[in-house]
């Protein structure tokens, strides 16, 4: 799990959010998020709180 959440925190980007790399093939019934290469509202909800999810978790082993 420590290697996933690694992937998670190189990709974020200096101020703080994570860009779109690209969209999934398919049928799109409405956009809900922006163009490849752009920051990710979505994605920078999810990554902040897988982080803050781990190392919340890594500090209470600590204790």
């Amino acid at each position: 799990m420590a290697e996933a959440v690694e992937l998670i925190r190189a990709a974020r980007q200096l101020d703080g959010t994570w860009l779109q790399a690209h969209r999934h093939a398919g049928r799109v019934w409405f956009e809900v998020d922006v163009a490849a290469g752009e920051p990710s509202k979505w994605l920078t909800l999810h990554g902040t709180r897988v982080l803050t999810w781990w190392d919340s978790r890594a500090v209470r082993e600590v204790q």
